[in-house]
């Protein structure tokens, strides 16, 4: 039987319990089965105001095999798939790879590499059925630690390999802010990104005790440099999600990293031609968030957005 927990919220929600902290490891104690999604905005635009609506729907449906998550669907607000996430495990119960069904889409294939001495996540590459996994990944993922704590991420990107439309959804931004805004942030840039077969991007973390404080992001493509800077607030409270700081559950590995230890309450994005901040409110049921709001506001140039998202939780029992 399902229990369900009405939960307010935007994307910057933690949507997974990791009840581990071993790299690439995910078994949480609450199982999630489903995620409804709704959402108001207002913008306004040469003093015009314009209102929409997104009305609730299915948005994520999980399947469970066990212990282990073995698939997640993605829909679009009109019931279509948009993804679906196969996951693999190695005998030790570690994620070492992720199939992406996109409709009407070849195939990709996450492939991730742990360090057999320290058992550190060290690299996450990523194929397509057109340049398998014996071929250059077109987008590769290293990371760096001083000790246990990740102090760095260089993400490499060949864009003559990239799927088509797969852009937002891949991008590492979108595990840093939420998916709404990682895909508003991408959408303009991806078109000066993909006139350059190289792109990288560094991205520098900066630590508060145990909390992740600042992002600084270092892009180059075609000899330009552009930086991009995301700040992080905190309340009190323990997060028992292990408090990851991202959306989106792609991977665990990445999502028991980049992690903090109490719950964000506010990010800011500044970049080059445009700023974000969302403010987040919680509600808990004992250890579980069954509430949560949060405010994005977005400038770009002259146009002014404020959003809220809603979602809805469904528990296996």
């Amino acid at each position: 039987m399902k229990r369900i927990v009405f939960v307010f919220a935007v994307l910057l929600c933690l949507t997974a319990f990791v009840s581990c902290t071993k790299s690439g490891v995910y078994k949480p104690k609450v199982e999630l089965s489903e995620i409804w999604f709704e959402s108001e905005s207002v913008r306004v635009i040469d003093s015009v105001e314009r209102r929409s609506k997104i009305p609730k729907y299915l948005r994520e449906d999980w399947m469970w095999d066990g212990k282990a998550l073995n698939s997640r669907t993605v829909y679009t607000k009109d019931g279509d798939v948009k993804f679906n996430y196969i996951y693999e495990y190695n005998k030790k119960g570690r994620i070492v790879g992720i199939t992406s069904n996109i409709p009407a889409e070849k195939k990709t294939r996450i492939r991730f590499i742990y360090d057999d001495d320290s058992k550190m996540l060290r690299e996450i590459k990523y194929f397509t059925e057109d340049f398998p996994d014996t071929e250059l990944p077109y987008r590769w993922l290293v990371f760096s630690y001083d000790g246990n704590k990740l102090m760095s991420i260089t993400e490499t990107i060949n864009t003559t390999r990239f799927p088509r439309n797969s852009y937002v959804e891949t991008s590492l931004l979108s595990y840093l802010v939420s998916e709404e805004m990682a895909a508003s942030i991408e959408e303009s840039s991806i078109r000066s990104k993909i006139e350059y077969d190289i792109t990288s991007n560094v991205y520098e973390f900066e630590w508060e005790k145990k909390n992740i404080s600042h992002i600084t992001i270092t892009s180059t493509a075609g000899g330009n440099t552009t930086e991009e800077n995301i700040s992080y607030t905190y309340d009190k409270n323990k997060n028992p999600q292990l408090a990851r700081v991202t959306g989106l559950v792609e991977d665990a590995s990445v999502n028991a990293l980049i992690c903090s230890h109490n719950n964000v309450v506010s990010c800011t994005y500044e970049g080059p031609t445009k700023t974000y901040t969302e403010e987040c409110e919680y509600t808990y049921d004992k250890k579980i968030p069954v509430e949560k709001v949060v405010k994005r506001t977005e400038k770009i140039s002259t146009v002014v957005s404020t959003i809220t998202e809603k979602w809805t939780y469904v528990y296996e029992e």
